[in-house]
């Protein structure tokens, strides 16, 4: 026993120690490339080469990653044969217009100065986004999600964590369960935003010809417009009140005291926004 405890001295340090990983292959500008990562950070940043180089470090050593595919794919992957306390930090450079896709399980994903396709995926590690892009889709379990990001189509989602959007998108969905919703967006053309005890919290403008919607269940769904906007409003809530500080029009309740309803047009009316919570507050006022 004794042996033994001696040779796990010697042997684990060795393979716990982070090394320095430099690789690198060719990738066409519109490729697409698959990571996979445990714990520690993976870090995607576009550039204009038709290339992939990857950067950082590998618990472990650099024999436990892997990269193959061809010019047109490229997968890779730290082995998962380690503890969860050993942590590997990917740096990732693709070409900027490349389909991304990255699913990790604690380990933290940020992406940067890709205009492709991006698809994220993490259980425990805090995702973040920046840039313009054609679409993008984040998830994460119980992880707080931010997008500095603006794209046609974008899709956010999470189970207990918060998600924090600035930009916009010709078509947005952001959904939580507990986790709050904060959004300062403009030119937005559909979008939908729903929670189930999280807060909904809008800050921004809405165009004419365009549509909003926000529901929760007993989140406070807040939304702080422009004194300006143009917009017709139609919210309902059951047992949570109804707060207009944007205009002279108070809610009605219902014979029995439990519903409420509010229904305006603010200024010449023409973007659409529907607003429905079960319980919770509903909240409009002017910047």
């Amino acid at each position: 026993m004794r042996r033994l405890w001696i040779l796990s001295l010697l042997v684990l340090p060795g393979i716990a120690r982070a090394q320095k990983l430099d690789q690198g292959r060719a990738l066409a500008p519109d490729g697409s490339i698959k990571v996979f990562a445990l714990a520690g950070s993976v870090r995607v940043s576009g550039w204009e080469r038709d290339s992939v180089a990857v950067g950082g470090s590998v618990a472990g050593g650099p024999h436990r990653f892997h990269m193959g595919g061809t010019r047109s794919a490229l997968k890779m992957y730290v082995e998962d044969d380690m503890p969860r306390s050993l942590e590997s930090h990917l740096e990732i450079w693709v070409p900027a217009g490349s389909k991304v896709w990255v699913k990790t399980e604690s380990a933290s994903i940020d992406v940067r100065g890709v205009t492709g396709s991006v698809d994220l995926n993490s259980v425990t590690g805090k995702i973040r986004v920046t840039g313009t892009l054609r679409d993008l889709y984040a998830e994460a379990m119980d992880a707080d999600i931010e997008l500095s990001a603006t794209a046609p189509a974008l899709r956010a989602k999470t189970a207990s964590g918060a998600i924090t959007l600035t930009g916009g998108g010709d078509n947005v969905r952001l959904t939580s369960v507990s986790g709050s919703l904060r959004v300062r967006a403009s030119g937005l053309e559909r979008s939908r935003f729903e929670t189930v005890t999280g807060d909904i919290l809008f800050t921004g403008d809405l165009s004419r010809g365009t549509s909003s919607a926000f529901e929760s269940h007993s989140g406070r769904v807040e939304l702080t417009l422009p004194r300006t906007v143009s917009a017709d409003f139609d919210v309902s809530t059951f047992g949570g009140p109804i707060e207009n500080r944007l205009t002279l029009v108070r809610p009605k309740t219902s014979q029995k005291g439990r519903t409420r309803t509010l229904a305006f047009a603010a200024g010449e009316g023409g973007a659409e926004v529907q607003i429905r919570n079960f319980k919770g507050p509903v909240i409009i006022r002017a910047q």
